[in-house]
């Protein structure tokens, strides 16, 4: 006994991690040493080890103790008050990292002695998984001590004893998803179960992006060097464009139905087409162009103007109208001052169309490092700022 606990300070003083690491694990050969464990070993360990180490000590023959009378659950309180002892004495040790190789020990004889204290038939009255989420909570410790030593060169620093760690915590991880892997019923694709007769405008009321377990049909759409085209599940063609299945003859007419008690009857004595024109003019106007935006909504096909509309201030707008902005008043006012401006035509400003394309990229499209970059170069044109050479 005397011999162990002399080699247990001599390495400690010699700062021997690897020869602490051995004596310190529970598949060293003291642990069969009855001795080592009895409360004589437990009392001279006190005086002959200083603080920190006589507490690490301690707990490490307390569950050397608890192992040998197959008291697994215990094994695993000792051992983990042992790695939290571990977890002080390292973050109390600055600028060295010796004592890496005796926390990799100890912290895998942890997770190993949890997963023994999990699976223990002693172990009823404890949650299913409460032990290893309790060892995931020492390990984590010992974790952000060692991500914490960043001040330390990159020979000394504890961050390398983060790696086994995370070994640790990942096997214990793969280790909780194991245990609860069960097996799930998934349901078959709707349409197998679809009737000729059904409701269609139940099914899909409304634009949605396509879903192949809710069409009946066997579409197919996109590309492949060989064969067919791709079929309708997990097709992302078919999900990017839009469809028009909440818009089949049935639910069109259930609209115009729905919609009829809104309408009025045609006034009988509008039967020329001459009276229409006169009394109710309509202008068509078309034009062809590209558009291209996330959404198929495009924003000219909205012709008319609501009166409400006029009360809509610059924060309830959809996008940035420089030409209506006070961004385009404050412009004209600085380039005619002192003098008032009569009127707020920017076109005589010199570089105004490209502060004003900039200032509405920045304000509609957000900001990122060409948006700024674009409008800080705009800015210096329109004010005629030029870069000063001091050399």
């Amino acid at each position: 006994m005397d011999s162990y606990i002399m080699q247990i300070r001599r390495t400690w003083l010699n700062q021997d991690g690897e020869a602490l690491a051995d004596l310190l694990s529970l598949r060293h050969n003291h642990v069969s040493i009855f001795q080592v464990v009895s409360e004589t070993a437990i009392i001279k360990a006190m005086e002959h080890l200083s603080a920190p180490l006589d507490d690490l000590v301690l707990c490490h023959l307390k569950a050397v103790s608890a192992m040998n009378k197959n008291d697994i659950l215990t094994m695993y309180n000792y051992q983990s008050s042992a790695v939290q002892c571990l977890a002080k004495i390292l973050q109390m040790q600055k600028e060295e990292n010796w004592m890496l190789p005796v926390m990799n020990v100890m912290c895998l004889e942890l997770r190993l002695s949890a997963i023994g204290a999990e699976n223990s038939k002693y172990n009823k009255n404890i949650k299913q998984g409460e032990v290893l989420e309790k060892c995931a909570e020492c390990l984590m410790a010992c974790f952000r001590v060692c991500a914490a030593d960043n001040r330390s060169s990159e020979e000394d620093t504890k961050r390398w004893g983060m790696l086994a760690l995370i070994n640790q915590l990942l096997k214990k991880k793969a280790k909780q998803e194991k245990r609860k892997t069960r097996k799930i019923n998934v349901p078959s694709p709707r349409t197998t179960e679809m009737s000729i007769d059904q409701d269609w405008p139940s099914v899909w009321p409304g634009a949605r992006t396509f879903h192949p377990a809710s069409v009946p049909l066997p579409l197919r759409q996109g590309y492949q060097e060989k064969g067919a085209p791709p079929n309708k599940y997990a097709n992302a063609e078919l999900m990017k464009i839009p469809n028009f299945l909440h818009l089949t003859p049935p639910a069109i007419q259930r609209h115009c139905e729905a919609l009829k008690q809104f309408c009025t009857k045609w006034p009988t004595t509008l039967e020329a087409e001459e009276e229409c024109t006169k009394y109710f003019p309509i202008e068509i106007i078309t034009s062809d162009y590209c558009y291209s935006s996330p959404t198929i909504r495009d924003p000219l096909a909205r012709i008319r103007v609501e009166s409400w509309e006029a009360e809509k201030s610059i924060a309830d707008m959809e996008y940035f109208d420089w030409d209506t902005s006070q961004s385009r008043t404050s412009l004209v006012t600085l380039y005619t001052w002192p003098i008032p401006p009569t009127d707020y035509d920017y076109e005589r400003v010199p570089h105004v169309a490209e502060y004003k394309i900039a200032v509405s990229d920045l304000i509609n499209n957000g900001e990122d490092s060409y948006s700024i970059d674009k409008y800080k170069e705009a800015v210096k044109n329109l004010l005629n700022l030029k870069c000063v050479n001091k050399s």
